[in-house]
């Protein structure tokens, strides 16, 4: 017969995974925590942007939010917030309403060029052409005579190369 000896009082060697994997896992839970947290932050800024957006415009109380949030924001966000709230006022525009008033006034002869609105002066720069004076300024009279605008006025005029003249209309509209 063969002896055993068994030493119980020497530690027994652990396998190491286990260690791994517990701290594997509570590192991924950690980051799991941080961009939840990081996401709940992104939605209630895209929150407060989307309320800023959709506000009316000359609301006081709009204001007053308006300005907090944008303290609230960095820099970077705060000129992006400006340039969409920009794009958005252009957006709306009567812009349907303006078109079918200027349709309405075209004229033979009469060539539009560019229009310019200012949505900040409500205002409407026109660019056009005609093949006379006595056209541009009928142009000017009609477009004066629609109760859309008010204050025309014809800014400049100049005769092209082409023997047409070259002529700035401004607006204001009361849409």
């Amino acid at each position: 017969m063969r002896a055993v000896f068994m030493n119980h009082g020497q530690p027994h060697a652990q396998p190491v995974w286990p260690r791994i994997l517990l701290l594997t896992g509570m590192a991924a839970a950690a980051g799991a925590v941080f961009a939840l947290q990081q996401l709940e932050q992104g939605q209630q800024q895209l929150e407060q942007a989307s309320r800023m957006l959709l506000a009316p415009a000359g609301s006081a109380s709009t204001a007053s939010t308006g300005k907090q949030d944008m303290a609230r924001l960095g820099t970077k966000e705060a000129e992006e917030m400006k340039a969409v709230q920009a794009a958005l006022s252009e957006l709306r525009l009567p812009w349907q309403a303006l078109f079918y008033t200027l349709e309405g006034i075209s004229m033979t002869g009469i060539d539009l060029l560019t229009v310019e609105p200012n949505p900040k002066l409500r205002k409407l720069r026109l660019t056009a052409e005609a093949a006379d004076s006595d056209l541009m300024l009928g142009y000017v009279r009609n477009m004066g005579s629609k109760p859309v605008f008010r204050d025309v006025r014809l800014l400049s005029q100049e005769r092209a190369e082409s023997g047409a003249w070259r002529f700035v209309v401004e607006a204001t509209w009361l849409l």
